[in-house]
């Protein structure tokens, strides 16, 4: 099997690892057109989905048409993990890996600010969600050291190299190179309480502004 973490550039499917990048620069595109045109944001948020489909999501982007999907994997206690775990609650996911030295450390402060705005535990209601580029090294046990010690109610997901592979294809995250110097897109994404992806958000967005739609989703 090629390297997970490289770019694929054989078969028809090469080209989905670098959707993210291309997707950042496509909803940039998009969002000025609907400036320049007049169009509300606002509007643009009001999105058919199977829960929330009321509310109104201030921050951030629409995705663009086919991206999300099923995440399968396990967390970081060992437990098998789907999306059926959500219950009805909204989740924030993100994408990175624990021997990250760019953009996790500033994802990893602004997850625990969500949670300790949240003021909840796993289960109890919205979740963030962390899944990680480097399934060989951040195994179960890896992944729940670095979040007890850096953002404690996070969820930890990993698997196999081609679950990975496969949950980087459905969520278009751009990916180059191998850990620990892997270069790869960082994206907030926002999921409604069945799974469907609602919203996405740059990785400069602050903790106030994730916060603020995933309440806005939550009482919806």
């Amino acid at each position: 099997m090629p390297n997970l973490l490289a770019l694929r550039r054989s078969g028809p499917g090469w080209w989905r690892p670098v959707l993210g990048l291309a997707a950042c620069l496509s909803l940039l595109s998009l969002w000025v057109s609907a400036q320049v045109l007049g169009a509300d944001p606002i509007d643009a948020a009001r999105r058919e989905s199977p829960t929330g489909a009321g509310a109104v999501l201030r921050h951030g982007h629409p995705p663009p048409p086919g991206l999300g999907g099923a995440l399968d994997f396990v967390d970081h206690t060992g437990r098998p993990f789907s999306l059926d775990r959500l219950a009805g609650q909204p989740a924030l996911l993100f994408f990175g890996f624990t021997r990250c030295s760019d953009r996790c450390p500033p994802a990893w402060v602004t997850a625990r600010e969500v949670l300790d705005g949240l003021g909840t535990g796993p289960g109890a209601g919205p979740q963030i969600l962390f899944v990680t580029l480097d399934p060989l090294s951040d195994r179960p046990a890896e992944l729940a050291r670095v979040i007890a010690e850096v953002a404690p109610g996070l969820i930890g997901l990993t698997g196999t190299p081609e679950q990975v592979e496969r949950a980087v294809e459905r969520y278009g995250v751009g990916v180059q190179g191998a850990a620990p110097a892997l270069a790869h897109s960082a994206v907030w994404y926002l999921l409604d309480g069945h799974g469907a992806l609602r919203r996405v958000y740059a990785h400069s967005t602050t903790a106030a502004q994730l916060l603020a739609d995933l309440r806005a989703l939550r009482t919806h």
